[in-house]
This record gives structure tokens, C-alpha cells and sequence, in this order.
């Protein structure tokens, strides 16, 4: 790849010998006559004369030449210049190893050219600064430590040459000319970027960011010399080299200072002085100077939360040191940022004042404090973001205090505590924050930003409701009287009538964003304490009541998960929808009917929610709200979707506690109990779980074949959790219907009997049963299962659709076979050769069956002992047969089954010959074989 690209380098010059532009002509003149010389005197072939390291040969020659001949012009059409552009193009592909050999040599010469190139000659210029960078990149550590004289030695004239090249760069970053001055920046961040191993940042780090604040402290002295505030050279080097340093924050972080002698403690003066000089930059009255200053100083901080996420938790004390170091800085900072308010109207430099001064609350107030407190100062710094939400302010202003604000809210910088109301906080903070909030929500002033307002509110209860559910380490409260609790004494209470009220305020245009805020309620308070104090009111004789009015667009609001007790479902929410069928049947008009229904299933659809992470289930899950549901789920079709999920999320919440998903990952939505917790509401499910199995299969065998899939995951969700009397008890109810099925199975010829087809769908069903049952199945029944497949007709049935499910209960019982631990690799072996023996190479397999059958194949044959290669030959041609068939699907299982076939050969193994072929030669012929 990188050799196809050097090529289309060369490609691009060579077509420009005619050209009459001289700093084209000249470099493709001198490209051809490379390659001619090349041509003639190497002796190798084509592609080592076109390697880059023999053009690199070859302009490093021409180049001492042009030296030695004293031919230094780097006008353009010299040979220097483009000597120099070609090999400012030929350097990146040269090996690195190649680059450092000749280190020394190109140090003699390179450097010697740079103050020829500095003043007028911007091309050659560029082209050094490309070939300097690549040479960098290229240095090992050893290299890099020597130019850094940390052992005390003389240093050689390379590593002074190196050195003093390094300082070049960082000066061409500041240069007044833009196409240079990128250049310089682009390369010097490559050269950090790279750092050399074992380096995480690169060791001349430190060695920048001191050249850096010396920069920026000689400008600020130059600017404030002259006299004149927002112009001179002084503040144009500042922007430059500001809009460097916010492509390599991290120069700033520890970890850059691990080659410094000053360690840790030049990092912390690095960091210090530059803030300092960030902070004094508004004052020199540049608007662009501003801008980079708060912008740069958001990077340090973004970069600075990042290693305190990163710090390792062995050596606590030292941490807390250095998050302690932090916060104190970040607090200085801040104080400083606010005493330098910008104007709301100016639209230039607002907006980046707020982004760093969301960034250092956060540095400064959030995660490393306690969570007993609000800071005291965060209400003031609060208000002042809030007040950038002004209608007066540009749009640009405005999102960037949303952002700030959002930022704040989602983070630890509000006490946990105080925004549950517990009994003895203090939660004056917090009502100062509401009450400014309350104010600006129906104030003109603020109008124009309604939306971001709402969005804020919502984040900031929404991130309150996460961190409750969360972490519970904070209190030693139950569940329950954490809830009654909040429900009762939050301090953002009022927030939520004030919002319910602009609501129903006739053409209030944002509606769908109270909708999210008091979603957002409903997860901190509960679905029953927003109820409490916003009645739905959808009942008759509710709304007879002047004083109430219908509120029927709750119900979708409530969100997947919340801390509402199960409890409330059962006393309020059955109640309501046993009164709303009621009204429905009672009602002659059809309008009602229906209104009446879809206000019943969006009760029942938020049944679900209930039921993850329910932590009253042992006082509300009982046997009485288990027939309830049963009831339901055979008299309401249209309700068993959400009481199916249902069932299967208070099972999976506790499950998905003990034993996540999948490595790695997340919960779905917070869990609020414990693992012990978790282990008790599981054992009390336990209890039901034979009554609920027996419940499931009923509900499974009487929807139709598209619906089965979600009663399926209920099914295994409770089979998982069943003990085995009940396991054993639900299985053979499923083994009892097969086998008095099976028993009967008709001809071919009688397929199309009415009985015939009752008696083919309820073996379909409890097949579809086994399927799902086997993966939780000990290790007898499992064996009963695979004889039922084998011996009872299950794969010979004229039903296709049988064969299909036998063969994949077959696979799935082997996938199962090799994960109970008691079955030894031999069994196992024994188990597969058995299997594939029996199945043999029938004739009567199904059309729609064959890529099951395939599939059933290529899960055996891994596992067969090399002593049973005869059983690959035996499937060999059943294979090959299979690339033919019409469906893509099968004809993909045929070669994916040839593929295993072919490993499973390559392996090696012994090839029974007597047992090809119907074989029955006593002589017990044996062929070793294997396929390489």
C-alpha cells in the first residue's frame, strides 16, 4: 500500500519537465535524471531501483554536492529548492531504521540550510520543515533521551543540532506566514503524537510546554510595553501560538512531565503559569485573543478530567493529593472567570467564557467532593450561567450556557441528599436554583429560550433520578422510605406544578418538552407522586369534578423504569382498568368504546415498567396478582404483549444483577437493589415458577406461530430461574403431549385430514417448547430428547416443519451436551458418533428441512473423535449434493458444512472402511487419513 502511494507521488511530478513554471520544471528534471542515474549504475531490479530508500540516497548526494559547490540558492528553478521538495517527499516512505542510520549525516547538513530558507524563501522553507518532522518521528527513545541531557554528560554536536532544530519548529509556529506557520504546527504535532516506545507522550512534551509559557509571558510583556491594547506582534504570537496549543493540550498532563527533571512538580508550574497567562489574556483587549485563551483553557480542562478518570486507585493518598491540587486551581480559575463576566450581548466572546467555565465548575465543585453538600457558591455561578439564557442573547450564547448548564447537571456537583429532601440537609441551595427557575419559566425575558430551559430541568431531575437509583451508598434508608421520602420533601417539587401549568396554558407551543421534564419527575417520584399532584382524572365521575380536568396524556409519559412500588400498579392502575372495561362495555356509543379501550391498554402498557426493578416484590407479586394476570392473558389478547413483558422483566432485572448480559456490558436501566437483594426477590420467584410455566405453555399453544417469539423469552426467562422439580414437572408435560402425538402420526397421503393437521400443529408447539427448554435441561433428559428425536419418527415425519424443529432441538442438544461439566470429552464423542450413526443419510428429509439437517451436521462433526472419520465420508456426498439445492439458504449451509468437513479431515483420523457403504465386511478394514 504505502509503495502504491510513493509511486503516485513520483507519477504526479514526472508529466512537469516541459512546464514553464520553474519550481515545477526544476524538481521533474530532476527526478528524471535521478532515475536515469539510478538506471545505469544499479544492478538490481526494477523494484529496488524504485524503493524510496535509493531516491533517498541519491538526494542526500545531490544535496552535499549542491553544499560542496557552494550552489545555496533557493530560488525558484534552483537545484537546492528542489532537492529539497523532492526530498521533503521521499523522506515519510523511508524505513525508519534507515533515517536514524543516517542521523548524523543529515544533522551536518539539514540545519546549515534553515537560515537560508527563513527570510524569503517560504517553499524551500516548508519543505526542511517536512523533512525535520519525518527525521523526528523517526528517533528511538535512546535518541530522544539524549537531547534531553538528563544524565548530566557533554552532549554530542547531533543531540545540540537536534535540539536547536526542535526549537526552530516551535518558533515557525508563531511565523506571520500562514501556509509556514501550519506547517510548523502540523509537523510538531505528528513529531508528539509519536511518541517512541515504551513513551505514552512523548518526552519533548515538557520540554514544549515550557517553551510555551516563556512565549506567551515574553508577548504579554511586549504587548503591555508598547502601549497599545489589542494589536502589535505580541498579540499575534499569542493567537498563533494558542491556536497550537489547543491541537496538543495534553503537553499540560503529568504524564508528559515523566522525562522532565522537575517531574510532577514542572508539570504543576507548567499547567499554573499558562492558566495564568490564559486568565490575564482578556485583559489585553482582543477579542481573537479571548476566544483562544477560554477555548484553550476548556481543552486543559477537558484533558484534566480525564486523567483524574484515569488515575490508578492503588496509592490513594497520593490521588487525593493531587485531585485536592486540582479542584484548588479549578477554583481559582473559576473565581477569577466570574470576577471577568463577559457582556450578554457580546456574541464573540461569551460563548466561549461559558464553555470554560462549565469545564472548571465541574473540575472544581463535582466527583472528588462529598456528596452531604452543595458547594455554596454553585446557586450564584448557577444564576449567572442562567442569566446567558436571556432573550436579549445570540443564539450561539445561548447554547453554549444550555451546554454549561446540562454539563453541571449531569454531573456530582448537587449533594445527593439534599435533592431527595432528606430529613436534617440543608436544601436552601437547591430552592434557590428551583425558584430561579419557577421565575424565568413564566418570564418574557426569558420566552425565547423555553425550550433550552425545559431541556436543562429535565437533565438536571433526570440525572438526579439515575444517581439515586444507582448508588445507595449515601443513605441507610429502604427503598421504600427513600421514596415516600422524596415523593414528599424534594425540593423540586414545585417545578413540576409550574411546569403542568404552562401546559395547559391555551397555544403553549412546547409541550413535548414538559412531556420529557415530567417523565423525568416520574422516574425521581414515581408514577404515583406526579398522580398525586396531577390527578389523571379520565373517569366519569372525575371529571364531573370542576376542579379536576382530564390528563389522559400521562399515561405515555411514564417511563421504562422508575421507582414507583409495584404496589400502586396493583391498587390503582388495576382498579382503573377494571373500571375502563366496564365503562367500555357498558357504553353504546362505538367513540367510547374505543377511547375507553386505548386509555385500558396505555394503562396495561406501563405495567412493564413496574416490574423492572420492582424491590416490593415479595409483598406485591403475589398469587392473587399472578391470577389476576392469568385472567388477562386469557381473556384479553390485546394486553398480553405488555403483561408478557412484564413477566419477563422482573425476572431479567434480578437476573441481569447477578450475571450481566453479556461481558462488559450495561444494564438496560438502573437497577436499585443489591445483589443480595437480588438473590431473595429471585428465590421468592422461584416459588411460581412451575404455576407460571404452565400458564406460559397454555398462552404459547393458543397464539398464532407469528406471536410466539415473545412468549418464547418468557418461557426461558422462567424456565432459568425454575428449580428442578419444577423444570422436570413442566418437560414432562411437553414429553407426555409428544409422545401421545407422535404415536399417531398419519401417512403422507393423509396429511391434508383435518385431524391429522391438529394433531402435526400441537407436535410443532410442544417441539417449539422442547427448543426452548433445552438450553436449562440436566443432562438425563436431555438424552431422553435426543431419543425422542431419533427413535420416535420426529426426523422421518412427512411434516417438514417437524423435521425441521427436530433437527434443531438435535444441534441445540449437542451445543448443550458440551457444556454440562459431568460429561467427559469421550461420553461427549460417544454421544455425537451415536447421533450421527443413527441419522445416517436419509432419503427422507423434507424440502424445507435440509439446510436444518445441514446445519444439525456441521454442529457435530468438531466434535467426533478422529477414531469416526468414516461418519464425514458417510455425510460427504449429502454435503457436495447440498451446493445444488435451489434455496440460497441451503445451498450456504452446504458450504459452510463442506468447510468444517475439510478441517475436521485436516485434523487427521482413522476411516473405517467396512462402515461406508452399507459395508459389512467382518475384516474391520482401517485407512489412516487426512487432508493437508
Amino acid at each position: 500500500m504505502q509503495s502504491d502511494e510513493f509511486s503516485t507521488a513520483l507519477a504526479k511530478i514526472r508529466p512537469h519537465t516541459n512546464s514553464k513554471l520553474p519550481h515545477q520544471r526544476k524538481p521533474a528534471q530532476l527526478l528524471a535524471a535521478l532515475e536515469a542515474t539510478l538506471e545505469q549504475n544499479a544492478g538490481s531490479s526494477e523494484n529496488s531501483r524504485q524503493s524510496p530508500t535509493a531516491y533517498f540516497a541519491a538526494l542526500i548526494t545531490t544535496l552535499e554536492e549542491c553544499i560542496l559547490r557552494k550552489e545555496l540558492s533557493l530560488d525558484e528553478g534552483s537545484t537546492l529548492a528542489a532537492t529539497l521538495y523532492l526530498l521533503a517527499m521521499v523522506v515519510p516512505f523511508v524505513q525508519p531504521t534507515v533515517l536514524r542510520a543516517n542521523l548524523s549525516k543529515l544533522y551536518q547538513t539539514l540545519p546549515q540550510l534553515l537560515p537560508l530558507a527563513l527570510p524569503n524563501h517560504a517553499p524551500p522553507l516548508r519543505s526542511l520543515v517536512s523533512i525535520f518532522g519525518s527525521i523526528c518521528s523517526s528517533m528511538d527513545q535512546a535518541m530522544i533521551q539524549s537531547t534531553l541531557n538528563t544524565t548530566g554528560n557533554t552532549p554530542s554536536a547531533t543531540s545540540v543540532a537536534i535540539r536547536q532544530t526542535l526549537s526552530s519548529l516551535l518558533e515557525l509556529t508563531l511565523d506571520h506566514r500562514p501556509k509556514v506557520r501550519k506547517r510548523a504546527a502540523e509537523v510538531v504535532k505528528d513529531i508528539l503524537d509519536s511518541p517512541p516506545s515504551p513513551f505514552i507522550v512523548h518526552p519533548w512534551s515538557h520540554l514544549v510546554a515550557n517553551w510555551s509559557c516563556a512565549v506567551m509571558a515574553q508577548s504579554a510583556n511586549s504587548s503591555v510595553a508598547t502601549g497599545k491594547k489589542g494589536t502589535g506582534e505580541g498579540i499575534d504570537r499569542m493567537i498563533h501560538l494558542l491556536a497550537f496549543l489547543r491541537t496538543v493540550p495534553y503537553i499540560f498532563s503529568s504524564s508528559g512531565s515523566e522525562m522532565s527533571s522537575a517531574g510532577s512538580e514542572g508539570h504543576s508550574t507548567n499547567v499554573e503559569m499558562m492558566t495564568k497567562y490564559l486568565l490575564a489574556a482578556p485583559k489585553l483587549s482582543n477579542a481573537y485573543l479571548t476566544q483562544a485563551s477560554y477555548q484553550l483553557l476548556t481543552a486543559l480542562f477537558a484533558k484534566d478530567e480525564e486523567e483524574t478518570e484515569e488515575e490508578d486507585e492503588e496509592d490513594e493518598s497520593e490521588d487525593e493529593d493531587d485531585a485536592a491540587r486540582r479542584r484548588l486551581k479549578a477554583q481559582e480559575v473559576l473565581d477569577t472567570l466570574i470576577r471577568s463576566q463577559p457582556s450578554k450581548t457580546d456574541a464573540q466572546v461569551a460563548p466561549y467564557w461559558l464553555g470554560v467555565v462549565g469545564s472548571s465548575i465541574i473540575a472544581a465543585l463535582s466527583s472528588r467532593q462529598s456528596s452531604s453538600q452543595t458547594p455554596s457558591a454553585l446557586p450564584k455561578i448557577w444564576s449567572v450561567l442562567w442569566s446567558y439564557l436571556d432573550s436579549n442573547c445570540a443564539a450561539a450564547t445561548v447554547k453554549a450556557a444550555t451546554d454549561a448548564l446540562n454539563a453541571i447537571a449531569q454531573s456530582n456537583c448537587f449533594a445527593i441528599s439534599e435533592c431527595c429532601g432528606l430529613e436534617g440537609t440543608d436544601i436552601s441551595s437547591i430552592q434557590s436554583i428551583v425558584q430561579l427557575a419557577e421565575r424565568s419559566l413564566v418570564s418574557l425575558a426569558y420566552a425565547d429560550s423555553m425550550e433550552e430551559m425545559l431541556a436543562i430541568l429535565e437533565v438536571l431531575i433526570s440525572s438526579t433520578a439515575t444517581r439515586i437509583t444507582r448508588d445507595r451508598e449515601w443513605t441507610s434508608m429502604t427503598l421504600r422510605e427513600l421514596h415516600d421520602t422524596i415523593k414528599s420533601s424534594s425540593p423540586f417539587l414545585p417545578l413540576l406544578q409550574t411546569a403542568v401549568t404552562l401546559r395547559n396554558t391555551k397555544d403553549f407551543q412546547y409541550k413535548e418538552h414538559v412531556n420529557g421534564l415530567i417523565t423525568a419527575f416520574m422516574r425521581m417520584i414515581g408514577v404515583d407522586g406526579v398522580l398525586q399532584r396531577i390527578p389523571l382524572g379520565i373517569l366519569p365521575q372525575e371529571r364531573s369534578k370542576s376542579s379536576n380536568q382530564a390528563n389522559a396524556y400521562l399515561l405515555p409519559l411514564i417511563p421504562p423504569s422508575h421507582l414507583t412500588p409495584l404496589s400502586h400498579f396493583v391498587t390503582h392502575f388495576i382498579p382503573l382498568s377494571e373500571s375502563l372495561w366496564n365503562l367500555a362495555e357498558n357504553s353504546e356509543k362505538e367513540v367510547e368504546q374505543k377511547v375507553y379501550r386505548v386509555l385500558m391498554e396505555q394503562v396495561w402498557a406501563a405495567f412493564p415498567s413496574y416490574c423492572w426493578g420492582c424491590w416490593d416484590i415479595a409483598q406485591s407479586f403475589t398469587p392473587e396478582l399472578a391470577e389476576r394476570l392469568t385472567q388477562v392473558l386469557y381473556q384479553e389478547p390485546g394486553l398480553r404483549a405488555p403483561i408478557l413483558r412484564a413477566l419477563r422483566l422482573i425476572v431479567e432485572s434480578n437476573t441481569s444483577v447477578l450475571q450481566p448480559f453479556d461481558s462488559g456490558s450495561k444494564l438496560p436501566y438502573p437497577v436499585p437493589y443489591s445483589e443480595d437483594e437480588a438473590r431473595d426477590n429471585i428465590a421468592y420467584l422461584k416459588n411460581q415458577a412451575k404455576s407460571w410455566l404452565a400458564v406460559l405453555f397454555n398462552v404459547f399453544t393458543s397464539v398464532e406461530k407469528d406471536s410466539r417469539n415473545l412468549v418464547g423469552e418468557v418461557i426461558s426467562v422462567w424456565a432459568s430461574i425454575a428449580n428442578e422439580p419444577e423444570l422436570a414437572g413442566a418437560y414432562r408435560t411437553v414429553i407426555g403431549h409428544l409422545n401421545q402425538n407422535l404415536g399417531t402420526t398419519a401417512s403422507p397421503t393423509a396429511q391434508q385430514d383435518p385431524e391429522t393437521q391438529k394433531t402435526n400443529k400441537t407436535i410443532v408447539q410442544m417441539l417449539d417448547i422442547l427448543l426452548i427448554l433445552i438450553p436449562y435441561l440436566p443432562f438425563p433428559q436431555l438424552r431422553e430428547v435426543i431419543s425422542l428425536c431419533l427413535e420416535k419418527g420426529v426426523l422421518t415425519h412427512p411434516d417438514g416443519t417437524i423435521q425441521k424443529l427436530g433437527y434443531r432441538i438435535l444441534a441445540r442438544s449437542v451445543v448443550r451436551a458440551h457444556g454440562i461439566a459431568e460429561l467427559s470429552e469421550d461420553e461427549q464423542a460417544r454421544i455425537l458418533e451415536g447421533i450421527l450413526s443413527k441419522t445416517g443419510v436419509d432419503g427422507d428429509v423434507a424440502t424445507g428441512a435440509i439446510k436444518e439437517r445441514l446445519n444439525f451436521l456441521a454442529a457435530l462433526i468438531p466434535g467426533i473423535p478422529p477414531s469416526s472419520l468414516h461418519l464425514v465420508i458417510l455425510h460427504l456426498m449429502e454435503a457436495i449434493m447440498g451446493v445444488k439445492e435451489h434455496s440460497e439458504k441451503a445451498r450456504k449451509a452446504a458450504f459452510e458444512l463442506l468447510v468444517v468437513m475439510g478441517q475436521k479431515m485436516k485434523q487427521g483420523g482413522t476411516i473405517r472402511m467396512d462402515l461406508l457403504g452399507g459395508s459389512s465386511d467382518s475384516g474391520g478394514t482401517t485407512r489412516e487419513a487426512s487432508v493437508e
